[in-house]
């Protein structure tokens, strides 16, 4: 038990200093191997092994993280879900800029008047919510913060939205998956290629976002992985969580 906690305690912290302290040092492919990371943290056996060492540890309820709440943003701007064509929620740096609600949105077309839910001849909007930073230090309250900087709890942080492809949610939890199982950060599949399973509908939203949006250097859908990581990184309850868990081991 005490070898599986220091495990948890040690992925953690490569999380903190490196997805959260370095994050341009991180390749896409080691973004994708970091995938297996997430997976065994977040979602192995029912709820992941950050919930199971919480608990262990004696801590109540759940870890916060905070991070973006893609919809409410949407929301806020007053864009529907629906109208959204490939968008992640992001929010990591990528050579010092941190980019929010990444991606296009259907609008009616200003110069021809076609409806953005036509069939064709709609317009397409591309935009995202950007700020420049040297660290990643509190600004202001502005019109959007709240959902900037919303606090989650873990499993409802793994059950928010992480991307939109054609109006439909993926999870933050679905690309987690996808990455490991289809974009090379676990290749079990690979070698049983008659045993693989049909792509379920998330999987199939998270393989079409693949290569349509690019955060600077970054493949979008890496981009949502590595904000995935970074924002547990950031967690003040999963620093918490590691502290303890070294701090008892050394007893």
């Amino acid at each position: 038990m005490k070898e599986a906690l220091l495990t948890v305690a040690e992925d953690l912290d490569w999380l903190r200093h490196t997805w959260c302290g370095e994050p341009d040092k991180l390749t896409d492919a080691d973004v994708r191997r970091g995938a297996a990371t997430l997976r065994r943290l977040l979602i192995d056996r029912s709820q992941g092994a950050i919930m199971a060492s919480w608990r262990q540890a004696g801590f109540p309820d759940q870890p916060i993280v905070e991070a973006p709440d893609l919809v409410g943003l949407l929301s806020q701007l007053e864009i529907p879900i629906e109208h959204a064509a490939s968008m992640v929620a992001g929010g990591a740096p990528v050579s010092g800029i941190s980019t929010i609600a990444l991606g296009g949105y259907r609008i009616r077309h200003p110069e021809t008047g076609v409806p953005a839910m036509a069939d064709e001849g709609f317009a397409v909007m591309v935009s995202s919510i950007v700020r420049s930073l040297d660290a990643y230090d509190p600004l202001p309250p502005g019109p959007y913060s709240s959902m900037i900087h919303r606090e989650w709890r873990l499993l409802d942080y793994l059950e928010s939205a992480g991307a939109i492809r054609r109006g439909q949610i993926v999870r933050r939890r679905d690309i987690i998956q996808f990455v490991c199982k289809e974009a090379g950060g676990v290749h079990i599949d690979n070698l049983f290629p008659n045993a693989k399973n049909k792509r379920e509908d998330p999987e199939r939203l998270a393989a079409e976002l693949n290569g349509k949006i690019e955060a600077d250097w970054r493949n979008g859908l890496h981009y949502e992985l590595l904000s995935i990581g970074f924002y547990l990184g950031r967690s003040r309850d999963l620093a918490k969580l590691s502290d303890t868990i070294k701090g008892v081991a050394q007893q």
